[in-house]
């Protein structure tokens, strides 16, 4: 963490402008916190394939927390788990830094065992 610090909200305006000088803008909420950053999932497929009892299932869902890149004594550990469906797991359910981007894929999985919808 950064001493002195507090966590604080700043708005940035981007603009974009085409060749023939026409522009759009956009304000974006920036929001700086010199600490610990909360992880994030960024996507998950939009439709998930049809589930057969007995047939395997992946599916890619990605999760980013910036301090996945911080090294040190300290190193970011992200945990995931399903908390519903009980069929589906998630693979890897552990994610250590430091690593080289903070963005990773992980694996909805369901094994081909009975499907018990909860």
């Amino acid at each position: 963490m950064v001493p002195n610090y507090q966590d604080t909200t700043r708005f940035v305006t981007v603009v974009v402008t085409d060749e023939d000088g026409l522009s759009n803008y956009a304000e974006i909420e920036l929001i700086i916190s010199p600490g610990n950053c909360p992880p994030r999932i960024l996507a998950v497929s939009p439709t998930m394939d049809c589930l057969i009892d007995g047939q395997q299932l992946s599916e890619d869902v990605k999760v980013f927390d910036r301090d996945l890149l911080r090294s040190g004594s300290s190193p970011e550990v992200l945990t995931l788990r399903v908390i519903r469906p009980s069929f589906l797991t998630i693979s890897p359910a552990t994610i250590t830094g430091p690593l080289t981007s903070d963005t990773q894929t992980v694996k909805l999985v369901h094994t081909g065992s009975q499907l018990v919808i909860d």
